[in-house]
């Protein structure tokens, strides 16, 4: 009930293969304070579906960790994120501050992390993050993403989404990997990401790095992104 939801949703919920455990919401969900909107860690065969969510910072929307067989489907994820200035100093190089020393940085839509096992993320649309990237004229890109993908196991899908940014606040990357030269960087083994279409970054529109087995990325739409 949007009325009486707490945020952060702890879910350690645990279904079964023909008993799946849902998450859904009347109305919009609006995150009015700081961190996640819900942190799934341990869970199993949990899905979440056809929700509203925007709001919130300094956390993710979906935090991610050590579950398995966990599917965000129909979710409408938008104007989250910290909210700053670009700083020209020769520390900050264009990003985006909170305040002096505090980038605005690492608020991802959807984190799939450390020990996750086939996450399905598809007809999902995330859009107008409220914080912004820094431009390759000063720096490496530096904000917010759509996904991000933090050494997970095994199976992940992305499939029939839209990751838009705009001219104004684009996105570092559409879909960031971490551990560009590690073997199980980047999606790490067994996934797929197909008919999604994805815009407007100032880096990639989604990082194929590490040393990744069996990814297939294909029949996708990329728009408006500095880097392939």
């Amino acid at each position: 009930d949007p009325a009486t939801v707490r945020f952060p949703v702890i879910v350690s919920d645990r279904g079964t293969p023909d008993g799946w455990i849902r998450y859904t919401a009347r109305g919009p969900l609006v995150n009015r304070g700081t961190g996640d909107h819900f942190t799934v860690s341990n869970a199993a065969y949990v899905v979440f579906d056809n929700m509203d969510l925007s709001g919130g910072s300094g956390g993710h929307v979906f935090n991610l960790r050590q579950s398995e067989n966990i599917r965000l489907r129909n979710l409408d994820i938008h104007d989250w994120g910290q909210v700053g200035v670009p700083s020209y100093t020769e520390h900050d190089l264009g990003r985006i501050v909170r305040k002096p020393g505090a980038w605005a940085v690492n608020d991802q839509a959807v984190f799939i992390g450390r020990g996750m096992r086939n996450t399905v993320v598809e007809r999902c649309w995330i859009h107008d993050q409220n914080s912004r990237s820094v431009a390759w004229y000063y720096s490496h890109p530096y904000g917010q993403n759509a996904v991000t993908m933090v050494f997970p196991e095994e199976g992940t899908v992305l499939r029939w989404n839209d990751f838009i940014g705009s001219d104004e606040h684009r996105w570092n990357d559409g879909v960031t990997g971490y551990g560009n030269f590690r073997e199980d960087g980047g999606f790490h083994r067994d996934a797929d990401i197909y008919g999604n279409y994805m815009g407007f970054s100032n880096d990639d529109a989604i990082e194929l790095d590490g040393g990744m087995r069996n990814v297939r990325c294909f029949d996708n739409r990329f728009e408006r992104n500095y880097c392939g």
